[in-house]
């Protein structure tokens, strides 16, 4: 239970609903290092198999509502691999707000000379939910403001497009086409589709084969987001060293935000194991514990690898 006065309720209630579009928008977690397509509907089916991951997250670990999440997604090339379908399904907590939603990807591929362009765009739906019934209030007025839970139900569109080379890869995506903000005064949500709220990612890698061996797979995500009184431009640094595609240890620089280890291992040839651990560099390193995602994957391969941006 979390006690609270009236004077300081508000601030936490739409804190946390502004807490959790920020971390939405920011990306806070890393799975897209493991995942492209949480990121980009145009990488679905992209590894010419079926993939299933199951991914989960625990932000500021022993922070009381700290953010959380279950992520469980699975994609496939069709139709002689010039399209790729992709599900996804997520569970999200921070503090008394819960967020669930379904989320499905269609990726075209263009086969070039030299590469595969692919076109992508997703669709789905969010509700979520802020259950006033876990706050307890310390004064008999403050009850008015633990009443009237609601669902919403939002819709969710994204876009993107990329291009894979045998050595290098590059996406451009926009993972929220419709943005959507909470209005305390109506006691609900206002749908607005303007592009410039939108958030811009640039996802860009490439390998550097030092040998049959081992490799480094280097890339950087470019954000920006046009958000009143914020740091409008973000990037992650990431570096994986492979070994003979079996083990991968990498490293990962959010911009002032964080720094990150990640172990990815392939226990059969279709069963990997991943965990990234995250150290926060922010002012919330005085107050937040160190965050961890896991990551389980499950692939069917139907044939041959082709090109794959996924192995960067």
């Amino acid at each position: 239970m979390i006690f609270l006065r009236k004077s300081i309720f508000l601030v936490i209630v739409y804190g946390g609903l502004l807490l959790t579009a920020k971390a939405q928008l920011n990306a806070d977690n890393s799975q897209y290092l493991l995942n492209p397509v949480s990121i980009n509907p145009a990488m679905a089916g992209a590894e010419e198999a079926l993939n299933v991951f199951a991914f989960y997250n625990k932000q500021w670990a022993g922070m009381d509502g700290a953010p959380s999440g279950i992520n469980i997604s699975a994609d496939a090339p069709f139709f002689k691999r010039k399209v790729g379908l992709g599900l996804m399904l997520t569970h999200d907590k921070i503090g008394v707000t819960t967020d669930n939603q379904v989320f499905l990807s269609y990726a075209y591929r263009v086969y070039t000379a030299k590469g595969i362009l692919s076109l992508g765009i997703g669709g789905g739906v969010k509700f979520s939910n802020t259950d006033y019934s876990q706050l307890v209030a310390l004064h008999p007025d403050d009850n008015y403001y633990l009443q009237n839970e609601k669902i919403f139900a939002l819709p969710v569109v994204s876009f993107g497009v990329n291009y894979a080379h045998p050595s290098f890869f590059v996406g451009l995506s926009i993972p929220s086409l419709v943005n959507h903000r909470y209005l305390p005064e109506k006691e609900a949500y206002e749908v607005y589709d303007q592009l410039k709220y939108a958030n811009y990612l640039l996802h860009a890698g490439t390998e550097l084969r030092f040998s049959n061996d081992f490799s480094i797979e280097p890339s950087v995500l470019l954000r920006y987001a046009n958000i009143p009184d914020e740091t409008k431009w973000q990037f992650d640094a990431n570096a994986l060293f492979a070994y003979r595609s079996f083990l991968w240890l990498g490293a990962s620089y959010r911009y002032e935000r964080s720094l990150s280890a990640l172990l990815r291992l392939k226990v059969t040839n279709q069963l990997d194991f991943g965990y990234i651990y995250h150290h926060e560099l922010s002012r919330l390193a005085r107050y937040a514990a160190a965050s961890h995602e896991v990551m389980i994957k499950y692939t069917l391969r139907f044939k041959a690898d082709a090109i794959s941006p996924l192995d960067y």
